[in-house]
């Protein structure tokens, strides 16, 4: 991303921000660049929508892509405790 901007983020639960400082100390990279690769897979995993499905989809593809997000951030801790990048 090429133009960065500071932003905050607020009400992250204690065991995710956990996760993620876990994460950051075995793999060397800046939170920044972990939030971004994260979301950047939760985003490639959600599947594709048209204006035909405007009748609850979009809540169903959120909490698909928010169960993801979950998985990924289990493997990553997963990992973070068997390897080192």
């Amino acid at each position: 991303m090429t133009n960065a901007t500071k932003w905050t983020v607020r009400n992250i639960d204690p065991t995710a921000l956990e996760m993620l400082q876990e994460v950051r100390t075995v793999t060397g990279q800046p939170m920044g660049a972990l939030i971004s690769e994260a979301v950047t897979e939760w985003y490639s995993r959600l599947p594709e929508i048209t204006d035909e499905d405007d009748d609850g989809a979009d809540q169903d593809r959120i909490t698909t892509g928010l169960d993801s997000l979950k998985q990924l951030l289990r493997q990553w801790r997963g990992q973070s405790r068997q390897q080192v990048f």
